[in-house]
């Protein structure tokens, strides 16, 4: 006859859960660590290859076919000089960083699109208190050039609608937030950029919400390992 599990078995699981988190993320960063010097020579040495982003990229072309429309292809093709990842909050602080969080650098030449000749793409690991645990991130602005623009205006309204919402968190639906989505409506899937990838956010958690949350179950976990350690 089967039995239920008991609460303090099930929190034991979900500790014993957590540990290995733990473990793995104490491995990440030292693999990250000790692998950032190999990183540093391998851009010095892709560095010296003429056009070898552009050369990589039409190798992966049927891969890639479906998620980049001509327009990125040229600009990715002939412009991008760099492409780097890097866990930032172990560049910020190598003990207390997260390294699950990440970034992901483009360094560009001048091009005919855009000004900006570095774009980079953050991804926070954060936690809300309803359960969800994973990577978020921040619309990314681009100064388009006049006629530019590769993702027709949904980038900026991502970013607008994005800066508005958190201006008043208490509104659900923001008049930037109306017009991005009337804007999302009449765009045909197939007519979507690459660097309409630069607006994702996903399921925004602020870093207050997170740390709070993170304090409070690690608190909780805490005080469940002490009273199982006595008698």
């Amino acid at each position: 006859m089967a039995t239920s599990l008991s609460q303090t078995t099930l929190d034991e699981l979900a500790d014993l859960e957590r540990d290995f988190e733990e473990v793995e993320k104490k491995i990440t960063r030292q693999h990250y660590c000790l692998s950032k010097p190999l990183y540093a020579r391998l851009a010095d040495l892709t560095a010296r290859i003429p056009n070898i982003w552009g050369r990589m990229l039409k190798q992966a072309l049927i891969d890639l076919d479906e998620y980049i429309q001509t327009s990125d292809l040229e600009l990715l093709s002939h412009s991008l000089k760099s492409l780097s990842v890097t866990r930032f909050e172990i560049d910020a602080d190598e003990k207390k960083g997260d390294p699950r969080s990440v970034a992901i650098r483009f360094e560009f030449a001048n091009n005919k699109y855009f000004k900006d000749t570095v774009l980079e793409k953050r991804f926070w690991w954060r936690q809300n208190k309803y359960g969800f645990a994973g990577l978020v991130s921040e619309p990314v602005e681009i100064e388009w050039k006049k006629g530019k623009d590769l993702t027709d205006g949904r980038l900026g309204l991502t970013k607008a609608a994005f800066d508005e919402q958190q201006a008043k968190p208490d509104q659900e639906l923001t008049g930037k937030r109306r017009a991005l989505e009337e804007k999302i409506d009449e765009t045909d899937i197939r007519d979507v950029s690459f660097f309409d990838w630069f607006g994702y956010i996903g399921e925004y958690i602020s870093a207050e919400e997170s740390r709070t949350v993170i304090d409070k179950e690690k608190e909780e976990r805490r005080r469940r390992k002490v009273s199982r350690a006595q008698p």
